[in-house]
């Protein structure tokens, strides 16, 4: 009776054991992804649109545990689809998995890199200069990742013309402005050529970055009244943008490097003025919604879009229509500002943004909701991102946003909502002084042309010896305001935002 009971003993101890090892097993989202990888295509070996859903379901079901498949809050479908060719290939039988119906692996960017070639543009690069503006577009030129034939390079000014030695040559030219001489006239510049060819000439899967001082110079401007050359040089870029502000976004940096040598101002364009400092230039990247977006989120491209440690670096500024940023965001249900009673609606999963039964704190007598949101890798100074002046909320409840700081997840994030982790880098706190009633709430970040445009604009370039000289652009506000006002007729005459997130109130 001793030995029966001793086996049934250890039989239900192995059980247990093997049983909590199943669950253990069974648990792990990771482990549980490869079975369902096996499942669907080990047969086949395809994996289909059907079956591509599958996972996406899978995934968005356990998205807090599966970071490694999302960027600012979004699938990477990249580093999807090479997780599942690494681990058919990592199995005991190796299996060449298929892809239908979803497409393949992203190739790498093509970039279109556009110099300007112009008289105010060759003292960048004079023998006694230091260097800063060849060392800023070299290093932008050797950070691209891919074969150097993919990427293109083009001279402009009044004409566009493709640099015939290349990338490669072009960086280890002596004098990059030697090297294109004979390239087009550098008497002027045709603005509307060049904008019309990075943005109507520019395809999916293609960015197109242009250097240039962003000086509006036509024919014969000797004696014509600046406010002619600068609404016209508004109505020519607004006039190109128009058509493509929907589908691209535009960042322009402002850079500053030394100088040495003629300076042509607009009445004096013959007669150039010796001058020997600091100017302003600029670098503009352009591209379709999704292939800036790309930029800011795909890892391979984190050295290219380094700006800030480039030499001479500013400032910068992102043209959009609300198509880049999709922030992932979810409510904190017990997040150390958050105040009021208050419940998660049924049939959410990690991500909470529906609440029901909010109530006012019963000391305070008011309510604090605190939004999580994801920040991060954007073209968006900081400043601007924490500035709650800078956001605007369209709600029928009075309800303002009383701060945005960083999020301090051992306080902001409850026990329940720790699996979400790493997928948000601030917190909004919302506050109200009474009850809120059933409610959709639209917290949108608002896109406004920053303060430095018209800083670094000057409308009279005559006197290089201006204290500004060093730090203005002739006409640059005018370019900047035509390009805006593109986006602003997109938005209907209102303010363009940058994104915007809904939460829901069910009282």
């Amino acid at each position: 009776m001793k030995k029966l009971f001793g086996i049934i003993l250890l039989s239900f101890t192995l059980l247990t054991i093997l049983g909590s090892f199943f669950l253990t097993s069974c648990s792990d989202p990771n482990k549980e992804l490869d079975s369902m990888l096996s499942r669907l295509g080990a047969k086949d070996k395809v994996i289909d649109s059907n079956d591509w859903q599958q996972i996406l379901e899978y995934l968005d079901s356990n998205k807090a545990k599966m970071k490694d498949f999302y960027v600012d809050g979004r699938l990477d479908n990249e580093a999807l689809q090479k997780h599942i060719v690494d681990y058919f290939k990592g199995r005991r039988n190796p299996i060449d998995i298929q892809f239908e119906g979803i497409g393949s692996v992203k190739p790498y960017l093509s970039v279109k890199f556009y110099l300007e070639r112009s008289g105010s543009m060759i003292p960048y690069d004079a023998i006694d200069c230091n260097g800063e503006f060849k060392s800023s577009i070299v290093k932008l030129l050797n950070a691209l990742p891919g074969e150097d034939s993919v990427h293109t390079m083009y001279v402009v000014n009044s004409e566009v013309n493709k640099y015939p030695e290349g990338i490669s040559q072009f960086i280890h030219a002596n004098n990059i402005f030697e090297s294109t001489r004979g390239m087009g006239d550098p008497t002027f510049t045709d603005f509307g050529l060049i904008f019309d060819e990075i943005l109507n000439k520019n395809k999916s899967g293609e960015i197109s970055v242009l250097v240039t001082d962003m000086i509006y110079s036509p024919k014969n401007t000797a004696g014509v009244n600046p406010n002619k050359i600068f609404a016209e040089a508004e109505g020519i870029v607004s006039n190109v943008f128009k058509s493509k502000v929907a589908s691209k976004s535009m960042l322009v940096l402002k850079m500053s490097s030394s100088y040495s040598g003629p300076y042509y101002p607009y009445n004096a364009q013959s007669k150039g003025i010796t001058y020997k400092g600091n100017r302003p230039y600029y670098i503009v990247v352009v591209g379709d919604n999704g292939d800036i977006a790309r930029l800011s989120s795909d890892e391979k491209y984190a050295d290219f879009i380094d700006f800030k440690s480039m030499k001479g670096f500013e400032n910068l500024y992102l043209f959009d229509a609300s198509g880049v940023y999709l922030p992932y965001y979810s409510l904190l249900l017990k997040s150390k500002d958050a105040r009021g009673d208050f419940h998660p609606a049924k049939g959410q999963g990690s991500q909470i943004t529906k609440l029901e039964k909010v109530t006012a704190d019963r000391k305070s007598g008011d309510i604090q909701l605190t939004v999580g949101i994801n920040l991060d890798n954007m073209f968006i100074d900081k400043e601007y991102l924490e500035n709650p002046a800078n956001y605007v909320i369209d709600s029928k409840s009075p309800i303002k946003i009383k701060s945005i700081r960083p999020i301090d997840e051992s306080k902001d994030l409850s026990v329940n909502q720790g699996k979400m982790k790493g997928t948000m880098t601030h917190v909004i706190v919302l506050s109200a002084d009474k009850a809120m009633k059933n409610d959709e709430i639209t917290i949108k970040l608002l896109n406004r042309l920053p303060s430095w445009v018209e800083n670094s604009s000057t409308d009279n370039d005559l006197n290089t010896a201006a204290a500004n000289f060093s730090t203005t652009t002739f006409g640059f506000k005018y370019i900047m305001n035509g390009i805006y006002e593109s986006y602003k007729k997109l938005a209907n005459g209102t303010q363009p935002v940058y994104f915007a997130i809904k939460l829901q109130l069910n009282n």
